[in-house]
């Protein structure tokens, strides 16, 4: 499920492979194509057919982004099904999105892609971090930070390694960790990180942990 920034609609995907948009105010319920849905910052609801191996993004159930334009930004001539994993929007439009190749005879190749609209801005390969079927896969959670400069990128569930891309240089400021949640400071600076055993709080430059508290926390949110 998907809560807006407001906290006043909810999204989720149905056992039909359609997203229900409900509002809270009103008891009204909508429904949309696509599953997998994250309510944006202008409202909008993104989502992504239900069917694996689907390289389109919808919002609000039309295609936002064809396969093709998905696939522009892979080396020339590789080949191979493509996936769109995950998904995030900053509140001025840029578009996060986590796209795998599998091409027959090499390890899949994993992109963070930044549009705006139909442009793409920027393409960031990402490593591949393997895990046995049935622990979902990295990029299954997109998130902005706060100020919008960094982007995090993970498996889904506890115990599980995420990683941060400095949208700035493009370089991965904190290299995949296992984690059990974690959160910004609401000005982005600060970065609080459950590995099940105890809270690291990083700092602006995402590396060694400037505290350390010995609490086995399941998850992290930041207030």
């Amino acid at each position: 499920p998907s809560w807006s920034d407001d906290g006043r609609r909810l999204a989720w995907c149905t056992a039909g492979s359609r997203t229900v948009v409900l509002d809270l105010d009103t008891g009204a319920r909508s429904r949309l194509a696509g599953c997998r849905p994250t309510i944006a910052p202008d409202g909008s609801v993104l989502t992504r057919p239900a069917r694996l191996l689907t390289a389109t993004l919808l919002r609000d159930g039309e295609v936002l982004l064809t396969e093709e334009q998905l696939g522009e930004p892979f080396p020339p001539g590789s080949e191979g099904l493509l996936d769109v994993v995950g998904y995030d929007l900053r509140d001025d439009g840029l578009l996060a999105v986590v796209t795998v190749r599998f091409e027959p005879g090499r390890r899949p190749r994993r992109l963070l892609q930044l549009w705006r609209g139909d442009r793409l801005e920027r393409a960031i390969p990402l490593p591949e971090l393997g895990l046995p079927a049935g622990y979902g896969r990295l990029g299954d959670h997109v998130e902005f930070d706060p100020t919008g400069r960094e982007v995090a990128v993970a498996f889904p569930g506890a115990g599980k390694p995420m990683l941060i891309v400095d949208l700035g240089t493009g370089g991965i400021s904190l290299e995949p960790t296992s984690q059990h949640g974690f959160a910004w400071s609401r000005d982005g600076r600060w970065f609080a990180l459950s590995t099940g055993e105890e809270i690291r709080v990083l700092g602006p430059d995402r590396r060694d942990p400037v505290y350390v508290l010995p609490v086995g926390a399941a998850a992290l949110a930041w207030r």
